[in-house]
């Protein structure tokens, strides 16, 4: 269903814009900015390939899918050479499970199309 997969790419976008932009509002250090910053546009680009997909892309979907893994395990992983503030695990892991649900929702929607 087309409009299933664009659905689910807007909060994709969403998601991604929000990591890209949130460690000015979490006052994040640079590592961390850098980190999100790049994830998030990479993300939210994502989202928008998906949303001006007339079919959607598998591979962007998953992709997506896989960037949400990304966002949850990424300030653990910092955390382990460099100081991570509280507020990253928190944003970044709501952030990454959304797009996790949303790309797994666009890959299930592309999947029904599929089989129909």
């Amino acid at each position: 269903d087309v409009t299933g997969v664009q659905t689910c790419a807007l909060p994709i976008s969403l998601a991604g814009v929000w990591v890209a932009i949130s460690p000015w509002f979490l006052t994040l250090g640079p590592r961390e900015t850098a980190s999100d910053l790049i994830v998030g546009l990479v993300v939210a680009a994502l989202g928008l390939f998906g949303m001006a997909g007339a079919r959607g892309f598998l591979g962007m979907q998953a992709g997506s899918a896989l960037l949400g893994v990304w966002l949850i395990i990424s300030p653990f992983i910092l955390a382990a050479t460099f100081a991570v503030r509280a507020p990253m695990y928190w944003s970044n892991g709501f952030a990454g499970a959304a797009v996790i649900v949303f790309a797994l929702a666009a890959l299930a929607s592309m999947r029904r199309t599929a089989v129909r």
